[in-house]
């Protein structure tokens, strides 16, 4: 909770521009029930609920002062669950979470007390099409109760708690 809660300090009043407009980043943190909880939340206040990036939480290492998490930041995106790859390329992916992705790497190496522990300076992450659906059809139950594009960043950070 510690570290999702700084990166929600980090990432407050996050946005990417698209032609010329602001485009807010929603973020939330916690495991499958609190991404429930707040696509159900934002639904029913009929709130801005995608895109979205989730900090999953997961097993903390605390060492004097620093926190260590292997876990991943998933970045969503709204999508058409029939779109073909191309089209979903150039309307998910090359619209929204890749440049929330470059901003959002780029704002975590700022941060002084965030830290990406990468291995040979590189982060891995896979994009996922219809990200927690199973293909049964529209019937399809999903893990984001949403049909969304993702990219899951599979991480280590670490938070410095004596800055």
């Amino acid at each position: 909770m510690i570290i999702g809660n700084e990166i929600a300090k980090l990432l407050k009043d996050f946005y990417i521009e698209i032609e010329g407009r602001k485009v807010p980043i929603q973020f939330e943190y916690g495991d499958q029930d609190a991404l429930n909880k707040f696509i159900a939340y934002k639904t029913d206040k009929g709130l801005q609920k995608l895109p979205l990036i989730f900090y999953v939480t997961n097993l903390v290492e605390d060492k004097h002062n620093t926190l260590t998490c292997k876990t991943e930041l998933v970045i969503m995106s709204k999508t058409k669950h029939e779109s073909l790859n191309q089209i979903r390329f150039i309307e998910s992916y090359q619209r929204f979470i890749e440049p929330i992705y470059q901003k959002l790497i780029k704002t975590i190496d700022k941060s002084k007390t965030l830290y990406l522990r990468k291995e040979n300076k590189t982060i891995h992450y896979v994009d996922k099409a219809n990200y927690g659906l199973t293909s049964k059809g529209l019937e399809k139950k999903s893990n984001v109760t949403e049909y969304v594009d993702a990219r899951i960043i599979k991480i280590n950070i670490e938070l410095n708690q004596g800055c």
